[in-house]
This record gives C-alpha cells, sequence and structure tokens, in this order.
C-alpha cells in the first residue's frame, strides 16, 4: 500500500511516516517556505514540494494534489488547513481521502456550535456585556475563503478599548470567558463508537502563558467524559481520529484531525494511524482502551522556548535526560527531523519564519 501524508513540517505527519513507513510505502508533502521535517525521515518512501498556499489558489493545490495522488492509495490530512482543501474537494479523490465530509468537518471545528454539546464550556458573552478578562477567538482555526486560507487568531482582553480593537483584529471572532486550569485531552479513533480511546496531560506549554504542549504525559481515562466525547460523535455521525482539549472541567475545543502529541500515545501501544486505516478500509477492529500509564515525553525545541520564554534556565539539565523523557519526534529511532529542528528553527525564528 502507498500513503501520501500532507503536510511534512508537523510532528503528526513526522510519527504517521515513522510508523507507517515500516509496513507501507509512506510518502510526505510539504510546502515551500517551511520546515519540512519529515522530508529527512529515514522511514519515508519519497518526498514532494508545493508553494506555500499564502502564494497559489486553493485551485492550484488541488490541481497538483490530484495529479501526485494518482500513485496513491490513500492520503492523511494531518492539519486544520490541508483537511478543510482536502474535505471540500473529497469527490475529486474518491475513497483515497480519510477525511470527513466537508459540512460535517465545518461543525466540528467551528468552536461556538460544537461547544454546546458538551456539559461545561467557558460562557459565551455578547459584545454588550462582558466580564473581563475574556477570550477573543476565531470560531474555527482556519477558513477556506475566496479561494485562500484565512488563519483565525486569539487575543486576551482586559478592557473594552481592548474588546473593541481585538473584535475588528480577529477574523470571525467570538467572545468567552477566561478559565482556568490544568491542559490535557482525550485523543480517539472512532468509528460507530469510539473503538481506541487515549488521554494526556500537558507538563508544559512552549508558551507558560498558554500554548500547544512541550512536555506531556499519559494519564487514566476519564470515562464520563469520554462517554459525553462518544455520544456526541455518534449524534453528529462522526468518523475518524480526533482530540478533544479540555483545561479543568472545560471543554476548550474540538480538533478533528491528528495532534501534536502523537507519538506519546504510540509509544503507550496505541497505534492510531494503523488503526485509522484499518478502519478506513473496513477491517473490524477491536476496542482498546489499554495503554501505558505515567509515560512522559517531550517535543525537546519547544522545551528549549518555553526555557527561554519562561526564563526558568534549570530546566536545561532536565530536558536532556534522554533516559526519562520519550520524544514527540522519536529521535531514538529516527534521529535526523529532530536533530536538524534544533539546528534549523532557530535560525528560521531569527529570519521571521513561522516555521
Amino acid at each position: 500500500m502507498k500513503i501520501l501524508v500532507i503536510p511534512a513540517h508537523n510532528n503528526a505527519s513526522l510519527n504517521i511516516v515513522q510508523t507507517l513507513g515500516r509496513i507501507y510505502k509512506v510518502s510526505v508533502l510539504g510546502m515551500k517556505g517551511y520546515f519540512n521535517k519529515a522530508f529527512f525521515s529515514k522511514f519515508k518512501y519519497k518526498s514532494y514540494v508545493i508553494e506555500n498556499f499564502n502564494n497559489q489558489t486553493i485551485e492550484k493545490i488541488i490541481n497538483i494534489l490530484i495529479d501526485i495522488s494518482k500513485d496513491y492509495d490513500l492520503i492523511i490530512p494531518t492539519n486544520d488547513v490541508f483537511s478543510l482543501i482536502i474535505s471540500k474537494y473529497k469527490f475529486l479523490f474518491g475513497n483515497k481521502a480519510i477525511v470527513m465530509d466537508y459540512d460535517k468537518l465545518l461543525k466540528f471545528m467551528d468552536k461556538s456550535y460544537i461547544s454546546k454539546f458538551f456539559k461545561k464550556y467557558p460562557k459565551f458573552y455578547d459584545e454588550n456585556n462582558v466580564k473581563f478578562p475574556a477570550v477573543v477567538k476565531s470560531k474555527s482555526s482556519y477558513f477556506l475563503e475566496d479561494n485562500k486560507i484565512v488563519k483565525g487568531k486569539l487575543l486576551i482582553v482586559n478592557n473594552d478599548d481592548e474588546l473593541k480593537n481585538a473584535l475588528k483584529e480577529v477574523p470571525y471572532p467570538i467572545i468567552q470567558e477566561k478559565v482556568e486550569g490544568k491542559g490535557w485531552g482525550i485523543e480517539f479513533l472512532f468509528n460507530k463508537e469510539i473503538i481506541l480511546a487515549f488521554s494526556h496531560v500537558r507538563i508544559r506549554e512552549a508558551d507558560p502563558k498558554g500554548s500547544y504542549s512541550s512536555c506531556a504525559m499519559s494519564i487514566p481515562l476519564n470515562f464520563e467524559i469520554l462517554k459525553e466525547i462518544e455520544n456526541i460523535l455518534k449524534s453528529l455521525d462522526y468518523f475518524g481520529v480526533g482530540m478533544v482539549e479540555m483545561k479543568g472541567d472545560y471543554f476548550i475545543e474540538f480538533n478533528p484531525r491528528f495532534w501534536g502529541s502523537l507519538s506519546l500515545a504510540i509509544e503507550c501501544g496505541l497505534n492510531f494511524p494503523l488503526y485509522l486505516i484499518k478502519a478506513h478500509i473496513g477491517e473490524k477492529i477491536e476496542k482498546n482502551y489499554n495503554y501505558k500509564i505515567g509515560v512522559i515525553s517531550r517535543w525537546l525545541y519547544s522545551e528549549i522556548v518555553h526555557i527561554l520564554k519562561s526564563k526558568n534556565y534549570k530546566l536545561l539539565f532536565e530536558i536532556f535526560k534522554f533516559n526519562k523523557y520519550k520524544s514527540f519526534n522519536n529521535e531514538h529511532i529516527d534521529p535526523l527531523p529532530g536533530l536538524l529542528e534544533l539546528i534549523v528553527l532557530p535560525i528560521r525564528r531569527i529570519m521571521g519564519y513561522e516555521n
């Protein structure tokens, strides 16, 4: 089987290549202007590069993807942008694309819609009745608009002037209360029921003020929340992998795709990429919620970012304890992507690149 994974610059794509590349021919597609770290995996079959979506239309991207995908049996998008693009034009790819139908995907990406299916979520405010501090954020992380990609935004506001400016700056804004609590998540594979389930808690974030995980640990499942998620997935006819992000008791957002700390789940015994393929092609899969608890994994580059932002330089000695931590990039089996990331990304940051 030949599989095309898109895009090549994120952790999830690298983890999929490292996992499935031992069994199948797994290729990756990256974009110019990004550090496409999956290109450097020893497990990849082929690599392709296209223009950055900021420099060309969605229509042009689709035509390129159609041409490349002719040589592949399956296509797996791993981020919001390519999930949206491929989902919208799914009819052009047939059963190759492992992504939900576009209208369903939009519902799960829309925080203002999906939040209200959960028992507890940050309160939504009308702009004339806001309790500060509050969060102004786009209702989705990305949007397809006029044949282009529009990126969402999130801002914390502390007064009416900041609120007024944020509502102008943030695309498709919603206003919610700012809640506190430990960040954690439940990840799953769903096909009529939750087949695989996993949970992690954030130990550190790249930005101590709030961002993505730089270090995470596997924890036991919260079966009450898991059942709530399963009921929602059934009611909205979901299929595939996904992650529900929580903060304390509050639902924060739903990610209908693979997540950045995917390697932690795989390390703990749940091979989400392999079982997603099995579910997609119709193989019967036994339900499995069993995995190792207390396994800690870290993203070395983002740990260094955390140290620089927090000025907690004592952590430098901690994060290089390779016998204590597993790795988001799996350096122990595939060292080059992670090593190059430590060299290349700081240079790119200094030069002003996003990745």
